[in-house]
């Protein structure tokens, strides 16, 4: 998947390892956290920067984002 922006927030992949990848997510040019798998829950999750702080839509679009990558995993 490109870089994706969505009303508030924009996800840029930085990394792949072949099996999993890695996204920043950030708002203007504040870096919020990331999001990368977690072995132990076997699934991909937000891993967010200290004092940040997250609204009702702010986190469905980042439920929106998880959840179409984890589809995207379960197809390939």
């Amino acid at each position: 998947m490109p870089d994706a922006t969505t009303t508030r927030l924009t996800f840029a992949q930085i990394g792949d390892t072949g099996k999993t990848r890695l996204w920043t997510v950030n708002n203007g040019a504040v870096r919020l956290g990331e999001i990368r798998w977690y072995a132990p829950w076997r699934r991909y999750c937000f891993f967010p920067q200290s004092q940040t702080l997250f609204d009702a839509a702010c986190m469905l679009e980042l439920i929106w984002f998880i959840r179409d990558r984890m589809a995207e995993r379960k197809h390939t």
